[in-house]
């Protein structure tokens, strides 16, 4: 939530966040950083889960649709170039609903962007 009072804006070409933005309790916030400290032009590869089961206790807080991941990094706060995809298809069996295995599952949702500027002012809504 603060990786812009350690790491200066505006001065990394591509960051790297692999299963990470499950444990963050706010990735609005940590996707607003990662866009402070990314150069313009500055790539953000962010991999995290879809479908997976409870871990990191007790510290586990999101799971991610690729719409999703697309809202946190969008336009508002500085990105273009947005493409996500899902990745390890999977079931999911419940004896309660006996449907579920006819629903599209994945472990994974994965987002690629490039910072293309500053927006006018850092809001969190």
């Amino acid at each position: 939530h603060e990786l812009s009072h350690h790491i200066a804006p505006n001065s990394i070409d591509a960051l790297l966040c692999i299963s990470v933005l499950e444990h963050v309790e706010r990735p609005w916030v940590a996707a607003c950083e990662i866009a402070k400290v990314l150069k313009p032009g500055g790539w953000v590869f962010c991999a995290t889960h879809q479908t997976f089961p409870i871990h990191g206790f007790p510290k586990d807080y999101w799971r991610f649709t690729r719409e999703a991941l697309e809202s946190l990094f969008s336009p508002e706060i500085g990105f273009a170039d947005v493409t996500s995809f899902y990745a390890f298809p999977c079931d999911i069996r419940a004896e309660e609903a006996n449907d579920t295995w006819q629903h599209f599952s994945f472990l994974h949702a994965s987002v690629m962007a490039r910072k293309e500027r500053d927006p006018k002012e850092w809001v969190l809504r």
